[in-house]
């Protein structure tokens, strides 16, 4: 037998009786060599006895140094490739961080050597929260590197991307000697496993609204009184203007009318706050937003931080989570109202004169005149401290000029008035 640098073993065939002995060589998995030669100097060896077919001398069975001109190895070209090529490691292309809905994430399985795959392209099974996912193929046929990619989903989810386990790669791969590789992945987690080599998290859920409260639980707004509206979200959320902010459609206008609360803070937290001020006009028996779909980004852009943009729907009005249910905030900023109609002409110029009959009318704080045959001329006065009022006036008397001079006796003071009643000085 020979034995060859390959691991493998050469058989004699024949030649017996000749100057040529002929050996057989087979390949078998596992045997390599870039350039087939002999183990060694002594590689020839067997049980046999080799002996000159004249003389009967043992023949020397010492040959040639491997790689020098007349050996196997000098004399022919031979390459021998029967080791299966396996997966070296799996490795990411993409940076470490978390990656949101519609990103996509590279990573390369790397052979111990240059590889092709035939059929259908080979894919990566990812584990996403016990999900699988796939990774297609991308690129890298014929080389020691085969590139996948995958795009992350909506509800896709992990902490740590990996594979599903050791035998998550799938596909016809071989190497350019047409060995089939064994596709058996590192174990996950373990040193040249995707999850050992990188922090890659998916993060492919959208922020929602959890809740919408008011600062005041409980209020009742006069115009130009204000509350803030906070939009509570399941995680923290970027608010970028572009060109406008969001808003908050509330029902508390008058006559079916909403008005908006502007976007007023909480850019990078959970709860986004929104000020409304009530108006004249404005009216609700228990504040509410305008509907499930009243908040608006008005051009601005609502995200996570893997970028995913939030599902802005409101809980329905007087739902749980909703403004209306969890709060109790009135709005009452009714219009003034402005009485335009002309006031009607004044009387008859009457004059209180010695000889008429005057009467401090002590419960209704007034002062009556009446003619002497006791039909009424005038009247003046009413209840309070001011000038030309009373507090239960108990007496009056008439003044030579026709002045009208009056005991307030509840507010502890004379009042002096003409004699058509008009207020003239106080004193007391």
């Amino acid at each position: 037998v020979l034995d060859l640098n390959s691991g493998g073993t050469a058989v004699y065939v024949s030649g017996s009786g000749t100057a040529d002995l002929a050996f057989r060589y087979t390949v078998e998995e596992g045997d390599s060599a870039a350039d087939l030669d002999y183990a060694g100097a002594n590689a020839l060896s067997g049980g046999a006895t080799i002996t000159h077919a004249a003389t009967g001398l043992l023949a020397s069975l010492v040959l040639p140094p491997p790689g020098t001109a007349n050996s196997l190895g000098g004399l022919r070209d031979i390459a021998v490739d029967a080791r299966p090529p396996s997966v070296a490691s799996v490795a990411p292309a993409s940076a470490d961080g978390t990656y949101g809905i519609g990103s996509m994430v590279s990573m390369a399985v790397i052979f111990d050597e240059p590889v092709t795959y035939s059929g259908a392209a080979p894919e990566l099974h990812l584990n996403v929260s016990g999900t699988m996912r796939p990774a297609t193929y991308a690129s890298g046929n014929g080389t020691a590197e085969m590139a996948f990619a995958y795009t992350v989903r909506a509800g896709d989810r992990t902490d740590d991307l990996g594979y599903a386990d050791t035998h998550a790669l799938y596909g016809s791969i071989a190497d350019l000697a047409g060995n089939a590789a064994s596709l058996a992945l590192p174990e996950p987690g373990a040193p040249g496993s995707l999850s050992h080599s990188a922090s890659i998290a998916v993060d492919g859920v959208r922020p929602a609204v959890a809740g919408v409260s008011a600062s005041n639980a409980s209020a009742v707004l006069l115009a130009g009184d204000s509350v803030h509206i906070h939009v509570r979200f399941t995680e923290p959320v970027a608010v970028a203007a572009a060109p406008g902010w969001p808003s908050l459609l509330l029902a508390a206008g008058g006559n079916g009318t909403d008005r908006p609360a502007p976007y007023s803070g909480g850019n990078g937290t959970a709860t986004l706050s929104f000020l409304y001020a009530a108006q004249i006009g404005d009216y609700a028996d228990d504040l509410s937003y305008a509907g499930t779909g009243a908040l608006s980004p008005s051009g601005s852009t609502v995200r996570d931080a893997a970028g995913n943009p939030a599902d802005l729907a409101l809980p329905a009005p007087g739902s749980p989570g909703s403004l209306s249910h969890g709060a109790d905030v009135r709005v009452r900023a009714h219009p003034v109202a402005v009485d335009d109609t002309p006031p009607p002409p004044p009387p008859p110029a009457i004059s209180a004169a010695p000889g008429m009959i005057a009467v401090s009318d002590y419960n209704n704080h007034r002062v009556q005149v009446f003619h002497p045959n006791g039909t009424f001329a005038l009247k003046f006065g009413s209840n309070g401290a001011g000038d030309g009022q009373f507090s239960t006036p108990r007496d009056v008397a008439f003044a030579p000029s026709g002045a009208v001079a009056v005991a307030d006796t509840g507010n502890h003071r004379v009042q002096v008035f003409h004699p058509n009643g008009t207020f003239a000085l106080k004193f007391g």
